[in-house]
């Protein structure tokens, strides 16, 4: 998968430097950790959960699908409290990060560690073809060893994230919540630089999927400018240069 990835040149990304470096001066005072809490918090909760989930009928939804709703969203934000205290560490991601995020989104002790998947998993589209489970932690293990190869460093912190991001969703390395699992994860190496996460509203939610379809068929690019253009949305919204995006409300 990274020999077809399409990289980019840091020119391309002057304009989420220039307002990441901005954002590093900003972040200290009140207001912006105020809005920095917000952002990784109840609203990157809500949109990286709805992602994921279908569109709701025109009926009332049952009180249970509410708790249920409410419940992940109280896991996101509790699992990205622990990702941004991981990403304050001078350590390369690993494979128990990944299962620890997991873990945490799911709700189960702090202490486990989610399992891999064994069972075979649906494809997400047409000519996907997911490893099978007993190939998934060799998998992840070599996906993230690469992470720490010089060429990967050579890479903008987008690329890096589109390119995690992309690998792991080829493995599905899980029976249950994947892409919200793996899209938190991704964003370790756009956090560890300073950047806010790339938090992808539902209403990009087709253009999301449509980018992930064909960055698993090598073309690349529509990833990496998704994930550009959400990364420069979270930056204006933590330096109040971009309207808040309304809160993610679950419709009754």
């Amino acid at each position: 998968m990274g020999n077809g990835f399409e990289l980019k040149t840091r020119r391309l990304f002057t304009g989420i430097i220039d307002q990441r470096d901005r954002w590093k001066r900003r972040q200290g005072s009140p207001g912006g950790a105020a809005s920095f809490e917000r952002l990784t918090g109840d609203v990157w909760a809500g949109h990286n959960c709805a992602l994921d989930q279908p569109g709701q009928g025109v009926g009332p939804e049952p009180e249970s699908r509410q708790t249920e709703r409410r419940r992940q969203r109280e896991c996101h934000v509790e699992a990205c409290r622990w990702l941004l205290e991981r990403t304050r560490l001078d350590a390369p991601a690993t494979a128990a990060d990944l299962r620890q995020l997991h873990a945490r989104l799911m709700g189960q002790p702090t202490t486990r560690l989610s399992d891999y998947r064994l069972a075979p998993v649906t494809p997400l589209f047409d000519g996907h073809d997911p490893a099978e489970g007993e190939m998934v932690p060799h998998l992840v293990e070599n996906s993230l060893q690469w992470c720490r190869a010089d060429s990967f460093g050579e890479m903008h912190e987008v690329e890096q994230a589109a390119l995690v991001l992309l690998k792991l969703t080829d493995i599905q390395p899980f029976d249950r919540h994947n892409g919200t699992t793996l899209r938190l994860f991704s964003n370790f190496f756009l956090l560890r630089a300073g950047y806010p996460p790339a938090v992808i509203r539902p209403e990009l939610a087709e253009r999301y999927w449509l980018a992930l379809r064909k960055a698993l068929c090598y073309q690349t690019g529509p990833l990496v400018e998704l994930l550009t253009d959400s990364v420069a949305f979270s930056l204006g919204y933590c330096l109040e240069e971009t309207p808040s995006p309304p809160p993610f409300v679950v419709l009754d």
